[in-house]
């Protein structure tokens, strides 16, 4: 269906989106997009280009277990809410937990072995806030974009569903419903 090299697979498989870049949170924006990991924790958050971690930290709120990954293109990927990370990470992040005491860390730029595109980077989970998913973001420096939007699959395996549909022209608005739609109003692809 798609080329390997020309769209990234955030955890190696098929997903469907459970939220969309920039929907109305009440008091916020959502900031990435998220793939429904079936309420299963544990598929494997791989690097989508050769790259480092630049910042790590566990939290019981919030973003809970996240990843910063910058790739070689000096994209910043944010990989949110997870269970576990890589090894050398699991292994460093343990030693500071343990260091300080603190089950709440933040590390900056780890010293940890680069990673390769399609390594594992960390594993899904519901860390932080919400049922087992993988939040992911997509940043060029301070701005935030549509991952969907720089070759990242965002399919879904659900139908859609048209409820109404609005055509504007000028100042007038048209507006349909379910019925219109069944009785052939607009055409549907």
């Amino acid at each position: 269906l798609f080329a390997a090299d020309s769209i990234y697979v955030p955890f190696g498989k098929l997903g469907y989106l459970s939220s969309s870049f920039g929907e109305n949170r009440g008091t916020r924006y959502h900031a990435g997009i998220d793939y429904s990991t079936e309420m299963k924790e544990g598929f494997p958050s791989i690097a989508p280009e050769d790259g480092k971690i630049v910042q790590v930290k566990v939290s019981p709120y919030a973003y809970g277990k996240v990843v910063y990954f910058e790739d070689k293109f000096g994209r910043t990927w944010v990989f949110a809410h997870q269970s576990g990370f890589s090894k050398h990470l699991d292994s460093l992040i343990r030693y500071t937990q343990k260091k300080t005491k603190k089950n709440d860390v933040s590390l900056v730029n780890p010293k940890i072995p680069a990673f390769h595109k399609g390594d594992t980077i960390s594993y899904t989970g519901s860390s932080g806030i919400g049922n087992p998913h993988l939040h992911l973001e997509l940043r060029f420096g301070e701005h935030l974009v549509n991952a969907c939007h720089h070759n990242v699959l965002c399919g879904d395996t659900l139908d859609p569903l048209i409820l109404g549909a609005a055509v504007f022209q000028g100042e007038d608005v048209a507006l349909t419903g379910e019925e219109d739609l069944k009785n052939g109003c607009i055409e549907v692809p």
